[in-house]
């Protein structure tokens, strides 16, 4: 399966990314195409509210897709902008977002995606994977989603 594909069906399953951000912090984050472009829903039990940020980069490195966002310009949502999500996010699942322990209780709904492979980071951490990554792969997948 191509790393386009393999995006693609974590977006087209509408689960949840899990990833380890950390002295023992856990962050969840969903991929959305929402006209045309690459969002996040992204929550963890640190921030009060889930935010949305928009994918800036796609890096591929050691078969794991990397979606990048920027950090300083993620969105806050609130409760009442279900309706803008309710095709990405089922309404007990957006009730789940602003809930204490809420990336426990994406797991324990089992909303969180079992594939591998698969990480979220914000975009000033990019440096990191200079010289490690796969660059005719990253280079597809930003011209596919238009990043």
């Amino acid at each position: 399966m191509s790393n386009i594909q393999r995006l693609e069906k974590i977006i087209g399953e509408k689960k949840w990314i899990r990833n380890d951000i950390g002295m023992g912090r856990i962050q969840c984050s969903k991929a959305m195409l929402i006209n045309g472009e690459l969002l996040l829903l992204i929550c963890s039990e640190v921030n009060h509210k889930p935010v949305w940020a928009r994918v800036e980069k796609i890096l591929v490195a050691n078969d794991e897709i990397i979606l990048f966002y920027d950090g300083e310009y993620c969105e806050e949502l609130d409760y009442d902008e279900y309706a803008e999500y309710e095709e990405y996010v089922s309404k007990e699942e957006w009730k789940v977002l602003f809930e204490d322990e809420n990336t426990t209780k994406l797991d324990a709904q089992g909303l969180i995606s079992s594939t591998d492979g698969f990480y979220v980071d914000v975009h000033e951490n990019i440096g990191g994977y200079e010289g490690e990554f796969d660059e005719m792969e990253s280079e597809n997948l930003d011209l596919h989603f238009d990043l």
